[in-house]
C-alpha cells in the first residue's frame, strides 16, 4: 500500500507554507525542484534539490522544510517523489 495523493498534497499544503516563508526571508523568486524518498514511517529522507536554488539560502531553506514534512505511515516499499516549488 501507498500514500495516497490526496495525503501527499495534505503534508506538501504545509510543506508549501514553510517554503514561501523562505522565499519571503531571502526575497529571490523562481522555481525549487526537489526530488525525495518517503520511508513507510513517513519520513523524507534523501532529499536532492536542483533548479535555480541549488546551494543557496532559499535552497537550504526549501530542503529543511521539506525535511521537516511528516507523512502518514504506510505500508509498502519507499516513493520517490518529485516536487516543484514556485516561489513568487
Amino acid at each position: 500500500r501507498r500514500l495516497s495523493a490526496a495525503q501527499v498534497n495534505a503534508t506538501m499544503k504545509d510543506v508549501r507554507r514553510v517554503a514561501y516563508r523562505c522565499f519571503q526571508d531571502y526575497g529571490v523568486p523562481g522555481d525549487a525542484k526537489v526530488k525525495f524518498r518517503i520511508t513507510k514511517a513517513g519520513k523524507v529522507r534523501k532529499i536532492k534539490l536542483s533548479g535555480e536554488f541549488a546551494r543557496t539560502p532559499t535552497g537550504v531553506c526549501v530542503v529543511k522544510a521539506v525535511l521537516a514534512a511528516q507523512f502518514p505511515k504506510f505500508d509498502g516499499p519507499d516513493m520517490k517523489l518529485s516536487y516543484p516549488f514556485q516561489l513568487r
